[in-house]
């Protein structure tokens, strides 16, 4: 792969992952039954990784192809 690839990229996913973080602030709703049973870390943890793969499908995957 080329290396200007490589960083169109890069920068994209990072983008993508600075926004996200940025934008984040805990769509995790009251659950008490699932903390009961995982804890609240897991909770949130679980809420921010399914964020993350919503935001690539919406706006990681078709870019790169695009780059590529």
């Amino acid at each position: 792969m080329e290396y200007l690839t490589k960083i169109k990229i890069k920068d994209l996913v990072q983008n993508v992952i600075e926004t996200k973080l940025n934008r984040y602030w805990g769509e995790t709703d009251y659950k008490p039954f699932f903390e009961a049973l995982f804890g609240e870390a897991v909770i949130i943890q679980t809420s921010i990784l399914h964020s993350f793969y919503t935001s690539f499908g919406m706006s990681v995957y078709e870019p790169i192809a695009k780059i590529l």
